[in-house]
């Protein structure tokens, strides 16, 4: 089977993108602020911090697998975050596994539909 050279093309922006979004935008505040921990703003941090792989999502595919991005990163992170995503040593590669599977779920999606 031959991927199209476009399928290509919007594999390597998701998951360039994903990465600039959960590493060099993600700050030390996001990093912290996020995590359910007693503190009142950890919605607002997490979902902030989703909302950007969203628009990153949005801005290859569209607003609709956004949302959708939007809804998966905030589980995981949620997830992992809460300890409910643990393999020990392992959480950073499992969380980071997770993300891109849900990213070529995505990109099956839309392959699918815009066929």
């Amino acid at each position: 089977m031959v991927i199209p050279l476009d399928l290509l093309t919007l594999a390597f922006w998701l998951v360039a993108l994903h990465f600039i979004a959960d590493f060099h935008l993600q700050t030390d505040f996001i990093v912290r602020e996020k995590a359910p921990s007693g503190n009142a703003i950890w919605p607002w941090v997490m979902s902030a911090h989703a909302a950007m792989h969203g628009i990153m999502v949005a801005l290859v595919l569209s607003p609709i697998y956004g949302v959708a991005e939007w809804v998966a990163h905030w589980l995981i992170d949620y997830a992992k975050s809460t300890g409910r995503l643990r393999s020990g040593a392992w959480d950073v590669h499992l969380d980071q596994a997770l993300h891109l599977v849900v990213k070529g779920l995505w990109l099956a999606l839309y392959a699918g539909f815009s066929s």
